[in-house]
């Protein structure tokens, strides 16, 4: 999906800062948010920065909601997004393993819900766009060396289709 321009003019009144508008969100709602600022440069291996991320949401619940957002809203914001589902399925498995284990879950229904979250392709209309498809040849060639590397993409490729717009992503972004 392509970005378009659009020009128009606005009368400025008032402006806030993402953490004033956070705080009003807390105020008004009853929620507790809490920024967690994680500088990103676009284009670079974000190694040091996921640390951060997985330091954020490492003993928070899975159901933490997390909102991630950057100047352009593709990259960096992908990034954090992919991170904190990742994390968050590492989380929920174990609280779901910890339920089987105390009997609180069927392994069956535990093996369902399983695919159901996490490795269930969502539909996606046939693509003949092999860069849509996230086939760059050095993934390509990761794959053809590593060979562990094909499930990790497909791991991959999952959560970024998750979330992604519809209609091709299920629009948890």
């Amino acid at each position: 999906m392509e970005r378009e321009d659009e020009e128009d003019n606005l009368k400025v009144e008032d402006i806030k800062s993402l953490e004033s508008v956070y705080k009003q969100c807390k105020e008004k709602c009853g929620v507790n948010l809490e920024v967690i600022r994680v500088p990103v440069v676009e284009d670079h291996m974000p190694i040091e920065y996921m640390d951060a991320i997985i330091d954020a949401l490492k003993n928070e619940p899975a159901s933490t909601p997390c909102v991630f957002n950057c100047q352009m809203g593709k990259g960096r914001t992908t990034t954090g997004m992919v991170a904190a589902c990742l994390i968050k399925e590492i989380i929920l498995t174990a609280e779901l393993r910890t339920m089987e284990e105390l009997k609180l879950i069927n392994p069956s229904t535990l093996k369902d819900l399983m695919y159901q979250k996490f490795e269930k392709i969502p539909f996606i209309e046939e693509v003949n766009d092999p860069l849509s498809l996230g086939e760059f040849e050095v993934i390509k060639e990761l794959c053809a060396y590593t060979p562990e590397a094909v499930e990790v993409k497909k791991k991959i490729d999952i959560i970024i289709d998750k979330c992604g717009p519809s209609p091709r992503g299920t629009g948890i972004m």
